[in-house]
């Protein structure tokens, strides 16, 4: 029976093979190189993975105490993150550069029509544009809860083209502070977007954390003129976070009225009045 050290040298070593070709992969596609050598490295890249993997089931499984094999298996998890992670980030990049790869059409039999003049604003014969759009970089979310709703719309979008189980993956490299504490061992994609709705998703957290923002601004002196804009800031952004979330009656109401009059002056009072 091997031992359990040469198990985990041996992991060891298939695990800085993994990071080579994870390397060249990622410098591969910030180069922007062409689709077959993209799909080649990534095949490398893969099988690498998949022998980190052989190789850590092979030493886990000689591991008895529970706690150890815990920290082992957190190891794993952040490999199989960074597989994960950048596998994606591969099929972003394919999926931007097939289209453009399309064959050229045959040229015509006719002989009546001139070929196009080279001075017109027409596509180079290469098929390719002229320029690169920017890579969308998909949103972090560190557990504002005034920021929760519009993480989970953009990444909703963003994911859209993934399978679940890929997309939990990429949602976890997403979290930061307690949301990523939350989703740790989570792989179920539906299951993490309940756990993460039963915190950040109450709109009556949202609700007490923007009139928060509103009872603890300080009140305007005579002639903060600038503070007067921040105030109206705060109120509009207040106003269209909850509207988003369908709960703007939050912020119509007296209560929050007189808050917010409390944080002005009378000439600032006066003038809201007049508008």
């Amino acid at each position: 029976m091997t031992d359990t050290k040469s198990l985990k040298l041996r992991r060891r070593g298939k695990k800085g093979r993994f990071s080579r070709y994870s390397n060249t992969l990622s410098t591969i596609i910030e180069a922007s190189r062409p689709e077959t050598e993209v799909k080649e490295a990534l095949e490398h890249f893969q099988s690498a993975f998949e022998e980190v993997q052989t190789a850590h089931e092979e030493f886990a499984e000689q591991i008895v105490d529970d706690a150890e094999f815990e920290i082992e298996e957190r190891w794993m998890n952040e490999i199989h993150s960074e597989f994960s992670r950048l596998k994606i980030e591969c099929k972003q990049y394919l999926h931007r550069v097939e289209p453009q790869e399309t064959s050229t059409p045959p040229p015509s039999s006719s002989t009546s029509a001139p070929p196009p003049s080279s001075s017109a604003s027409a596509p180079s014969s290469s098929g390719t544009s002229s320029f690169k759009l920017e890579k969308l970089k998909l949103p972090k979310f560190k557990g504002d809860v005034r920021e929760y709703n519009i993480f989970k719309t953009d990444f909703v979008h963003l994911s859209s083209i993934y399978t679940d189980r890929d997309a939990v993956t990429l949602l976890r490299s997403c979290l930061e502070g307690k949301p990523a504490e939350m989703l740790r061992g989570v792989s179920d994609y539906k299951a993490a977007w309940k756990f993460l709705d039963a915190i950040y998703g109450s709109h009556r957290f949202l609700a007490d954390a923007v009139l928060n923002d509103i009872n603890t601004f300080r009140a305007l002196r005579e002639g903060e003129d600038g503070r007067f804009c921040e105030l109206t800031q705060l109120v509009l952004r207040s106003h269209n976070t909850m509207k988003d979330v369908g709960h703007e009656a939050d912020m119509d109401n007296p209560q929050v009225l007189a808050t917010i009059e409390k944080s002005c002056t009378l000439k600032t009072r006066r003038f809201g009045s007049v508008i």
